[in-house]
């Protein structure tokens, strides 16, 4: 029984803690709880992130084996010499048929890496999804 000694000092600390507060009332279990839901993407939009991702990685492999970035997205799909493809010439375009943006400076990413980036379905204000978000955003 030498637990309820040690959790005695603790106790009392926490209740000196709360001294003057007053407690919140606890839910009620027939209460529903708030559950944020997240907004489901469109199926292009998850494509899209995927896509961006996938050509960060192909860029991170090009430079790997070439010490450079790519001067261009293309030369992921062509690389010099007779070194095989980092991506198909279909993940070079975003899903609304929009080649992909490339900055090789990062100005996004700080300069750690280049940015990759679409700027959603065309003519609709379309969200950017670039390679400086989260993929599950």
């Amino acid at each position: 029984m030498a637990w309820r000694f040690a959790t005695a000092p603790l106790l009392l600390v926490l209740a000196g803690c709360m001294e003057g507060q007053k407690p919140e009332p606890l839910p009620r279990a027939s209460e529903p709880v708030p559950v944020k839901k997240p907004v489901p993407l469109d199926p292009k939009e998850q494509t899209a992130r995927l896509h961006v991702h996938l050509l960060n990685r192909a860029v991170e492999d090009y430079r790997r084996d070439f010490r450079e970035y790519p001067a261009d997205l293309d030369a992921l799909a062509r690389p010099p010499g007779m070194k095989r493809p980092y991506v198909a010439v279909d993940v070079l375009k975003d899903p609304w048929g929009t080649p992909f943006h490339y900055d090789p400076r990062g100005a996004r990413n700080k300069g750690a890496w280049p940015d990759i980036w679409t700027d959603g379905p065309p003519g609709q204000g379309g969200r950017t999804i670039g390679n400086w978000m989260p993929i599950d955003d």
